[in-house]
């Protein structure tokens, strides 16, 4: 397993390559808590290939203690769907997925809101009117976008929907 870190700006991009076996998780462990302390950072695993349970043990307790060490969700680029399984497993609501690193980046610009409606939206709701709350995000959603659809490109990443391993 290798893991090359770029910078780009204020980021750190950690892409990895090789197979995930035991012992270079075990360095992969010692160079994340002594470089990536105090830097906003991305795990691009493109090249990083699944071969079954060898390492994976680690490696996710590596994840997880990066996610309790900085306080937010970890970004990943270019998941394969078995990662996207294990991690969103054993890590849930720990990890968010992105189709590119420029996504992920501009994540931490503007943070992706997952099943939450932004406080400016639930204050514009009149308590007495018909209308939920969730109906007027949508609805002020929809308008920004219609507003703003000639500047914005979108891309969108949606993970494949997996069952939930037990284990």
């Amino acid at each position: 397993m290798e893991a090359n870190v770029t910078r780009r700006g204020d980021y750190l991009i950690v892409s990895m390559s090789g197979r995930l076996e035991l012992e270079p998780v075990e360095v992969f462990r010692q160079h994340c808590f002594s470089h990536l302390k105090s830097e906003k950072f991305i795990f691009n695993l493109r090249g990083l290939s699944f071969v079954g349970s060898t390492g994976i043990t680690s490696f996710l307790d590596i994840l997880s203690q990066l996610v309790k060490m900085e306080s937010r969700p970890l970004k990943v680029v270019s998941a394969s769907s078995e990662y996207v399984r294990i991690f969103s497993s054993h890590l849930e609501n720990q990890v968010e997925f992105y189709a590119s690193e420029d996504l992920a980046l501009q994540s931490f610009i503007q943070p992706v809101i997952h099943n939450q409606i932004p406080d400016f939206i639930e204050e514009t709701v009149d308590r007495n009117d018909s209308v939920s709350a969730s109906e007027a995000a949508i609805a002020q959603v929809l308008t920004s976008v219609e507003i703003e659809q000639e500047e914005l490109t979108v891309e969108t990443y949606n993970p494949p929907s997996l069952p939930r391993v037990e284990g």
